[in-house]
């Protein structure tokens, strides 16, 4: 049963919704998946006879995948026997198959959880919102799918557009980077004193290596860079290599004040602005440069930190250094041999790191805190709260305890900080401030030579 001639993906998929038999819908919407994937060049199969005896809507398949996939209209959401009879059918295909679920009722909670619980057959979700996003063109499918086995291999949680869950990475699809709101106002970036520690504060998880503790690698170079025209054009070159999401957090620091923000160009925006970042401290004499710092994720997984020093009074830049961490080494190295050749540095490699290098307390923390600014992120269009700007409870307090010492000195580089910038693990919309917020959870992971922390908060 094909659409009607020259109608958009679209157009039947508005069609679907006024379809009021559920039989003739569910036949429809069948056809519609196929329409959708076949727009993306992949070679689709109705009824095929892969996992019987139990039958298959649709199978797929393109040069790099092959997947089966379970196609869901109803009014309530997918549920977990509807994932435990997907994986049964995949436990009767080839091992490398994998299945897709797409479901216009959305996710139980069960449903998500038993995705992430047995991940020996890998099963991925698709909601009304990303359906819509796809026929769209934005994102695409191979988009959304390569991210959904990112957060499913990585970071073991179910990647969903507009469904924002507990245990989320606070990594999603943003539209730009992430602005901070404090005293009613948005700040290109925040002033914070810090003491004379280097530290950066991200509000993505660091935990790069997931729950496996893959073998970490790291690649360290230094570059010739003496300029902040060049540092732009370098870190262009890296994200388009490494696909970084030119949003990352970014640090400067000056004796023992620090300046914060997001984002690649707002970051060399601030770089450039040192003399009205430095009217705000009404100081006699600096010293003479300041450390910068911008931090990103790797497309593939991973982390980069960039770090320089910049003269004081000048945009002239001295020892600009980078480093790389990789869950493992890549099958495809060709990225990093461009990036040996841009900085002359062919005969670098890449070093086995013994221990994971990102640390993080392993209880929850429940330290209550008073906020004093926001964290504003923009997602197709809307704003949320996706963290908190709070009062440091650590100054001239008790740090938490933990068992590794070299963690807790770690830990220490934040107590003399007046603000921390925290990631929250549950978003919530702008118009105001919860009642009360709470430290759950502090990660901590050397990178260069600053320490990058991930300070996460809920709310109650």
């Amino acid at each position: 049963m094909r659409p009607r001639s020259g109608a958009s993906l679209h157009e039947e998929l508005n069609a679907l919704i006024s379809e009021r038999d559920p039989h003739k819908r569910a036949r429809r919407f069948e056809v519609f998946l196929v329409r959708l994937l076949e727009a993306e060049s992949f070679k689709v199969t109705h009824n095929p006879r892969t996992g019987k005896p139990r039958q298959t809507d649709l199978v797929a398949a393109s040069d790099e995948n092959y997947f089966l996939i379970e196609a869901k209209w109803t009014k309530k959401k997918t549920g977990i026997n509807d994932v435990v009879q997907v994986r049964d059918r995949l436990n009767r295909v080839a091992p490398d198959v994998f299945a897709c679920i797409f479901s216009i009722g959305g996710f139980s909670k069960a449903a998500i959880e038993e995705v992430v619980r047995n991940r020996t057959r890998e099963i991925f979700l698709f909601n009304e919102n990303e359906m819509r996003g796809i026929v769209a063109g934005s994102p695409t499918f191979q988009e959304l799918l390569a991210k959904k086995k990112e957060f499913l291999r990585t970071h073991a949680s179910v990647f969903l557009l507009d469904e924002i869950l507990p245990d989320a990475p606070a990594y999603v699809l943003r539209d730009k980077p992430d602005v901070l709101h404090c005293g009613g106002a948005l700040l290109p970036w925040l002033r914070n004193r810090t003491g004379l520690n280097e530290i950066i504060f991200s509000t993505e998880s660091l935990d790069f290596s997931g729950r496996y503790d893959s073998s970490v690698f790291s690649l360290q170079l230094r570059t010739d860079i003496d300029n902040l025209h060049d540092l732009k054009r370098f870190l262009t070159v890296v994200k388009n290599l490494f696909d970084l999401s030119g949003q990352g957090p970014f640090s400067i620091h000056q004796s023992g004040e620090g300046w914060y923000g997001f984002g690649l160009e707002s970051f060399i925006s601030a770089a450039e602005a040192q003399t009205a970042r430095y009217d705000e401290l009404y100081w006699d004499r600096y010293h003479h440069s300041e450390e910068l710092a911008y931090l990103d994720r790797l497309g593939g997984g991973g982390l980069i930190c960039v770090t320089t020093r910049q003269f004081t009074g000048t945009r002239g830049l001295h020892s600009t250094f980078l480093e790389i961490y990789l869950p493992g080494i890549p099958v495809d190295t060709s990225n990093i041999r461009r990036l040996l050749r841009i900085t002359r540095q062919e005969g670098a490699h890449l070093e086995f790191v013994e221990h994971n290098p990102v640390c993080s307390t392993r209880r929850r923390l429940g330290i209550q805190v008073n906020p004093v600014g926001t964290v504003i992120s923009t997602i197709q269009g809307s704003q949320t709260v996706s963290g908190v700007v709070v009062e440091n409870p650590f100054l001239g307090a008790a740090m938490p305890s933990v068992e590794d010492q070299e963690f807790e000195s770690t830990l220490s580089l934040i107590r003399e900080g007046q603000y921390l910038v925290c990631s929250l693990r549950n978003w919530h919309n702008p118009e105001r401030l919860m009642s009360v917020y709470r430290i759950i959870s502090i990660e901590a992971c050397w990178i260069e030579h600053f320490c990058a922390f991930h300070v996460l908060c809920d709310w109650d």
